[in-house]
């Protein structure tokens, strides 16, 4: 079997399965279960994000739906069998820096080999939740050092 989108395969963003429709099923379901797989798939999307700019990536894999009050991810989301919640995001500098990276990220040939007409992605983006985010507080260590220097 062959590809158009060779740089993907190579990348990691892409996986050659061949034409019959049971081993690209069989595919497909090991990245919805498999979370090495998609952690493989999840790292080329932050080495992408990070080489056009990001400040920061992450993707997380819930792994406790217990909670002491509102509503868990679980419930929320309605999962079912064998699924899982990710929460992503990404930290840029600013609204310009994302719409920016954001752009480049989605003409990036190491992204767009998986993209497209025909191309399944390893998640229902029918349930994906997007928005853009402005901090209200950061409590991070990095920002806990610069008021402790302030107050000297």
């Amino acid at each position: 079997d062959a590809t158009e989108r060779p740089e993907g395969v190579e990348a990691g963003v892409a996986e050659l399965v061949g034409r019959d429709p049971g081993r690209i099923v069989s595919a497909a379901l090991r990245l919805l279960r498999d979370r090495d797989a998609y952690a493989r798939m999840a790292r080329m999307g932050a080495k992408v994000w990070m080489d056009h700019g990001a400040l920061d990536y992450k993707e997380c894999a819930a792994d406790d739906f217990s909670t002491f009050c509102g509503l868990s991810f679980e419930k929320q989301l309605k999962l079912g069998r064998g699924e899982t919640a990710i929460f992503a995001f990404v930290t840029f500098a600013n609204r310009k820096a994302r719409d920016r990276i954001n752009a480049a990220v989605m003409k990036d040939p190491r992204l767009t080999a998986s993209m497209g007409p025909g191309k399944k992605m390893p998640f229902d983006v029918n349930r994906m939740v997007y928005s853009g985010f402005t901090v209200l507080v950061d409590g991070s260590a990095a920002t806990k050092g610069r008021r402790a220097r302030k107050q000297r």
